[in-house]
């Protein structure tokens, strides 16, 4: 069902393999092929469910407000559809922000929880990044736009050894932005800026594993760090050598982390 209607909006979706079900929630500019990288290596033992959220990709980007609550609600919807009860959840940035949301109002839907390069409260840094990349939107220049953010989520290493990449990539990504693309990121990107569940956390009992990069500029170790001693008896790993986009620059890595946070104990 590439498509299925849910909370009035339509929701763009994609299910791949079989087995436990896992459900990969995008990053803020993602969409359901950023996992490009992971998809093929989780299908081989697991249902692995990916969807654009209202707002991202081929999802439906309606007017009006966003919240953390509209997210989980779509979510949810999309999972009964599915007739999928519970689900292993992997979330990054944004995504992982959902996640928390979710776990918090449907524990009893996540089997485990894994939270990549994700914050729990906008730091006053990370604030100032999400408003330069909202500055950058206004122009509605897709490769001022790209060149602005890159350095930002991309670690050093791949900056060094990626240039040539990265400047053929500013092209691509402005043939795929529109009006509507950043639309639906600013809108995103308002209810971001009510990011604050940090207190909450520690009302989360599922096995979660926190994912941090080491390069990571906007969402640093740190928070990383805040996360997982909020949460009880809470994993964390760090990925060196890379940046926020960590399931782009380090695959192999984040996958073997997480693939094995998933089967333990089974």
């Amino acid at each position: 069902m590439p498509k299925t209607r849910l909370n009035g909006i339509e929701i763009y979706c994609e299910v791949h393999g079989d087995g436990p079900p896992v459900a990969f929630l995008n990053g803020i500019m993602m969409n359901t092929a950023g996992w490009a990288f992971q998809t093929p290596v989780f299908a081989r033992h697991h249902k692995v469910i990916l969807h654009d959220m209202r707002g991202q990709g081929q999802s439906d980007k309606p007017q009006g407000e966003y919240s953390w609550d509209t997210h989980v609600e779509d979510f949810k919807a999309l999972l009964d559809a599915l007739g999928v009860p519970a689900v292993n959840l992997v979330g990054v940035s944004y995504g992982a922000e959902v996640a928390m949301h979710f776990v918090l109002k449907y524990p009893e839907r996540v089997i485990k929880l894994v939270l990549g390069t994700a914050a729990s409260e906008i730091t006053p840094l990370l604030k100032a990044f999400a408003e330069s990349w909202e500055a950058a939107a206004a122009e509605r220049d897709g490769v001022k736009f790209f060149k602005l953010f890159a350095p930002t989520v991309y670690g050093n290493e791949f900056l060094q050894t990626r240039g040539d990449w990265l400047a053929k990539r500013a092209e691509a990504f402005a043939r795929t932005v529109s009006e509507d693309w950043f639309e639906g990121f600013e809108r995103l990107l308002k209810n971001f800026y009510t990011l604050n569940v940090t207190s909450r956390l520690g009302q989360i009992r599922v096995p979660t594993l926190v994912v941090a990069a080491q390069q990571d500029l906007i969402k640093p170790v740190a928070l990383s760090n805040l996360i997982q001693s909020a949460i009880p008896q809470a994993e964390m790993v760090i990925i060196p050598d890379a940046g926020h986009v960590a399931i782009f620059e380090k695959p192999a890595e984040f996958n073997t982390v997480v693939l094995g946070f998933l089967t333990k104990g089974l």
